[in-house]
């Protein structure tokens, strides 16, 4: 199991550094048909937007993984021992878990709804776009199920809680 996560990890990895090259391609491309040429494309506006779209939800919910995220640690601050800062981590954790669920959930029927639109400027189906936000919900299960079993065996600090 652990080799499956450590390689659909990757996969998801590998795609924001390709979505991240692409979109910078493209928003060169661009930079040069606008200043250059004096003529700017009317589909690389559009195609950098839904990139950065793609990567600010998938670089978001692989943040989770590496501990990424703003946290409040005041709670957890408050709480001396062990057991305490491993029951709050458990617990934002599961609430973390709950979302990538909600998000998930709700991310699959927006992403139905986008079958029946097609972007303006590039002729291509809205559910390719919106497919980022169920990926991203299951990307955000898959690590939450993650850090909670290393939290649980103690394999992640749980100072920051």
């Amino acid at each position: 199991m652990r080799k499956a996560k450590q390689i659909f990890d990757k996969i998801i990895e590998f795609l924001i550094m390709i979505i991240m090259i692409a979109m910078s391609v493209i928003v060169l491309w661009q930079v040069i048909t606008r200043f250059i040429y004096g003529d700017p494309s009317a589909w690389t506006e559009e195609i950098a937007k839904y990139l950065m779209v793609w990567i600010g939800f998938l670089a978001g919910a692989m943040g989770l993984k590496y501990g990424n995220h703003l946290g409040i640690t005041l709670l957890s601050e408050m709480i001396h021992n062990a057991t305490g800062k491993k029951v709050i981590a458990c617990l934002i954790t599961l609430l973390c878990l709950a979302v990538g669920v909600v998000i998930l959930v709700y991310g699959w029927q927006f992403m139905a709804t986008g079958a029946k639109k097609v972007a303006s400027a590039f002729p291509i189906p809205m559910n390719y776009i919106y497919a980022a936000v169920p990926l991203s919900g299951l990307v955000v299960i898959l690590n939450c199920v993650e850090n909670l079993v290393k939290i649980i065996r103690g394999d992640i600090e749980t100072t920051e809680g």
